[in-house]
């Protein structure tokens, strides 16, 4: 085989494979462009920022480098966590962010949970 029927042959091989996985999907009624998924929202929340004047750590207000990476590091581990559950593939996307969002913050010791300003980033 010459070098250019080699790729043509990969090429080949790789489109056979993402039109299979593409029927897999389709079967199991998996819509990619549908919703955004909760990684999508969580990227949005951490955008917006979830940490916030009013918060509390410890009884002292969050000033500290500290706390602002500890939430993020917390964040990104509940973020892997779900993204390894396969039964949260049918849950609501924007629910598992929330609740990656405040799991994060529950972790921290930042009091209130889920303030006044996540309920309005959130509508919840």
């Amino acid at each position: 085989l010459t070098g250019k029927e080699e790729v043509q042959g990969f090429n080949s091989k790789k489109n056979e494979l993402v039109s299979q996985e593409v029927q897999i999907l389709k079967e199991i009624g998996f819509d990619m462009d549908g919703f955004p998924s909760f990684f999508d929202v969580i990227e949005i929340f951490m955008a917006q920022g979830i940490l916030f004047t009013s918060d509390q750590h410890f009884s002292s207000p969050v000033q500290d480098e500290r706390c602002v990476n500890l939430i993020e590091k917390y964040t990104e581990f509940f973020v892997l966590l779900s993204l390894q559950d396969h039964k949260l593939v049918n849950t609501n996307q924007y629910l598992i962010a929330c609740s990656i969002t405040s799991a994060a913050r529950r972790q921290c010791n930042i009091n209130p949970a889920w303030p006044q300003e996540l309920e309005q980033l959130t509508g919840l």
